[in-house]
């Protein structure tokens, strides 16, 4: 896949979505989702994951999150990771223009479920 393909969704003042590698692709063992994210927006509100894990890189900008009762932030080279069974909550917010890829085993979502306003 080369820069600019990809199924993109979204709202450009908030946060879009670019399915890099969808679950469809994979017999819905592994989802890539590509997440840019305008400063100060809302990626996720507070949730869990039951049954999917996810790994965070972040590529360019700066994140912040909660996963738990922890708040952290995160840089270019940094790596976040949230599994299923640790039933941990999370949430994540953008403090400036963020560019990072995420991805779920199994796919927590793909290009044909996309949540609401997408």
């Amino acid at each position: 896949m080369k820069a600019g393909e990809g199924d993109t969704r979204g709202n450009p003042a908030g946060v879009r979505d670019r399915f890099m590698i969808d679950g469809h692709q994979t017999g819905d063992r592994f989802a890539l989702v590509q997440h840019l994210f305008a400063p100060r927006a809302l990626a996720a509100p507070m949730h869990r994951h039951h049954l999917e894990d996810e790994y965070t890189f972040v590529m360019s900008g700066r994140i912040g999150a909660v996963l738990g009762d922890e708040e952290v932030f995160g840089e270019p080279g940094d790596l976040f990771f949230n599994l299923a069974v640790s039933g941990t909550p999370s949430g994540t917010l953008a403090t400036n223009p963020l560019l990072c890829s995420s991805s779920f085993r199994p796919p927590a979502w793909n290009s044909s479920f996309v949540p609401s306003g997408q």
